[in-house]
């Protein structure tokens, strides 16, 4: 079976070549003739779905392979289409490998917003004790998506530095990154507690779940401990921005 959808991934119709490796990384994801050949296809959605694929088990054979994409300049004809380019940078941020750190901050200036925010995303990926330098340095970046990366990657590090910019993104509109921020925080530990109080506050019922969920996991651990919770109380009485459930209506019925 291995071998024939080996042979299949050389076919010239996409389904079929889709097909055959999405297929080849159940059966075999370590195969290195199938692998190699998808990202030395022709065709730019078998190479990156490959690349993908490698990119959700952290594999770092999809390192060389979207390096090579995401290096070939605009004035070449044989450039990717931007989607291409946007789905190989988050399989590169998927792998977050240390290796490729240096690359990924080079992808920070990118003209592609998608493309900036993968860079960051995983540079903050792989970083590792002594990345704090390169996460530091995407701080004073003009894109927020792009520092606040770099804020949840020092948070991962237990680095201080993090809290103004997890702050900040806590207050922005778009929801992924204030539940980043809130990931931040709970890395940040017993520094990043007002940022959970915070989080209670949120517009977003989930991402106020989410905050009193860790609140509660927080304290039932420390309970266990021996040590009396703190935060719990405060999440009990924290007011609420939204109105009175109304009791008509069970979506609106308290947790």
């Amino acid at each position: 079976m291995r071998a024939r959808l080996v042979e299949l991934i050389k076919d010239d119709h996409p389904e079929v070549h889709i097909a055959a490796i999405e297929t080849l990384d159940v059966v075999a994801p370590n195969d290195a003739e199938g692998f190699a050949l998808a990202f030395a296809s022709p065709f730019w959605n078998l190479q990156v779905r490959a690349c993908e694929l490698c990119g959700s088990r952290r594999d770092t054979r999809a390192v060389a392979p979207t390096e090579r994409i995401l290096s070939i300049p605009k004035t070449d004809i044989t450039r990717p289409p931007d989607g291409i380019r946007q789905r190989a940078a988050r399989a590169l941020a998927d792998v977050g490998d240390a290796t490729a750190i240096s690359f990924m901050q080079g992808l920070v200036d990118d003209e592609d917003g998608i493309v900036r925010e993968m860079g960051a995303r995983g540079v903050a990926t792989a970083a590792r004790s002594g990345s704090e330098t390169a996460l530091m340095a995407l701080l004073g970046h003009a894109d927020l998506a792009v520092r606040s990366w770099a804020g949840e990657g020092l948070a991962k590090l237990g680095d201080l530095r993090a809290l103004p910019v997890l702050a900040g993104t806590q207050r922005h509109d778009h929801r992924p990154l204030r539940i980043g921020a809130i990931t931040g925080f709970v890395a940040l530990g017993p520094d990043g507690v007002r940022g959970l109080r915070q989080g209670l506050e949120d517009k977003d019922r989930e991402i106020q779940d989410l905050a009193f969920a860790v609140i509660v996991a927080r304290d039932a651990a420390l309970a266990e401990a021996g040590i009396a919770p703190d935060l719990l109380v405060d999440a009990m009485a924290s007011p609420s921005p939204e109105p009175s459930p109304d009791p008509r209506r069970p979506e609106a019925w308290p947790r």
